[in-house]
């Protein structure tokens, strides 16, 4: 009886819990097409960048595989592949977590079009 206890809040505490993270701070969003005149420099751009959570609990964000990702970092990557882009256009962000023995593995993913909003 005493080990079905042990294994029942096990169990329980695996289940309780949760982790949460900040994923964008976003100068401008809209869904609404045409609002603001652009040009687009790189169509079609994808970045990717995930993170590593151990399944022991260990976590160090000094190391980069344990930083998780952020859409500023995606961002900032996509656009340095168009150096006169300054926004993205099209924007599609996608979230994709994968339970391994070792722990957990969050990727995020960052689609769109590197733009030149304004004309200077």
């Amino acid at each position: 009886m005493r080990r079905a206890g042990t294994v029942a809040v096990t169990v329980g505490a695996l289940l309780a819990s949760a982790c949460a993270y900040q994923v964008a701070d976003l100068a401008l969003a809209t869904t609404a097409e045409g609002l603001v005149p652009f040009e687009v420099l790189a169509p079609g751009l994808e970045v990717e960048d995930c993170t590593m959570e151990s399944a022991m609990g260990y976590h160090d964000e000094s190391l980069t595989v344990f930083r998780h990702p952020t859409v500023e970092s995606l961002v900032a990557r996509a656009l340095s592949r168009a150096p006169t882009a300054n926004a993205i256009a099209n924007l599609s962000v996608e979230t994709s977590e994968y339970f391994i023995l070792i722990g957990r593995l969050t990727c995020v993913r960052l689609r769109g079009d590197a733009v030149r909003v304004g004309g200077e």
